[in-house]
């Protein structure tokens, strides 16, 4: 008899958010400022232009200085830019996840040379 395995499942990152933050009213905010980024932006990435046919699913919310450090700056407009999942990955790899800064942003933009494949 052959034995079946229970599927995982992947949660969300609403189901994240929602375990993150257990006050309702900051989570509603926090999606409220991220969508207000997304239309801010047209729902592209500052890095490669990509535009975003289903935002939800591939664009991403970059806190210029990170969450962690920079207590003051987390829910401001000025300290947020929307970069592709593609991009928002690389940007980690490269810089870490925290201690970044805006040089390193400004670096990683200007780093963009879209006639080379990146592997």
């Amino acid at each position: 008899m052959a034995k079946y395995k229970a599927k995982k499942t992947k949660r969300t990152v609403r189901h994240r958010e929602v375990q993150r933050y257990k006050d309702k009213a900051e989570l509603i905010e926090l999606i409220e400022l991220r969508q207000a980024i997304l239309r801010r932006d047209n729902y592209t990435c500052c890095r490669c232009g990509l535009v975003h046919r289903y935002p939800y699913k591939r664009a991403r919310v970059h806190h210029i200085l990170n969450w962690s450090s920079c207590i003051e700056g987390r829910k401001d407009p000025y300290n947020l830019v929307v970069f592709c999942l593609r991009d928002h990955s690389l940007f980690h790899k490269r810089y870490g996840m925290t201690n970044n800064t805006r040089e390193q942003l400004e670096e990683f933009i200007l780093s963009y040379k879209p006639w080379i494949k990146s592997s």
